[in-house]
């Protein structure tokens, strides 16, 4: 519906003549360039990486750690959804992108503490209210890095940065629950949470 309401000029097709591959390469070139876009892909692909990794670890953490069983990882990933929905209610309430890479550090923060705080509580309530600033910033640091970005990229290249912020935070996930798994084996969950917030 929001994108029908959208009232946009007919764009003219370029033709190209060079490869789909040097395309490529001139979108990840231009990242590279560019100071800004380069430092809050860096931030996004280590919070994805070393962050991200805590919903995997939900269910022991729930079980073992809180004795919440199912029930109880379904109110601390409802706790998260919570968190998350108030975030996207904060951002619809903002006019202008005044502030954003403030925003973006300030949810950065905000979602390692909050992974710091529940990674050490052992209240089941307390740690499900621990969840809530996580959802909040994670989806702030992540609607902000992206709106930036799309801001100060030209649109020639706008499809092609777009796609490395995608593969940048939703590539780096897989790996990032990989390397806690292992982790979590040897040194446990909350650890393996903790020191994923030290990281973030």
């Amino acid at each position: 519906a929001g994108l029908m309401l959208m009232k946009l000029e007919p764009q003219k097709t370029i033709a190209r003549s060079t490869s789909a591959l040097s395309n490529v390469l001139e979108g990840l070139d231009f990242v590279c360039r560019t100071r800004p876009i380069r430092a809050v892909l860096l931030l996004v692909g280590l919070v994805s990486l070393f962050g991200m990794s805590y919903s995997v670890l939900m269910p022991i953490f729930a079980d073992r750690i809180l004795q919440g069983g199912p029930r109880g990882l379904g109110i601390l990933m409802g706790s998260t959804g919570l968190g998350a929905l108030t975030g996207s209610f904060f951002l619809a309430s903002r006019s202008g992108t005044r502030g954003l890479g403030k925003m973006i550090a300030s949810a950065c923060t905000g979602f390692a503490s909050g992974l710091l705080l529940f990674s050490v509580s052992r209240h089941f309530w307390l740690s499900a209210l621990f969840l809530v600033p996580v959802g909040f910033s994670l989806m702030v640091l992540m609607a902000c890095a992206n709106t930036l970005i799309q801001l100060m990229v030209p649109d020639s290249l706008r499809g092609r940065v777009m796609a490395t912020h995608v593969w940048v935070f939703m590539g780096m996930g897989p790996f990032g629950s990989l390397l806690a798994g292992s982790i979590a084996a040897h040194l446990g969950v909350s650890a393996t949470i903790l020191m994923g917030g030290l990281f973030c």
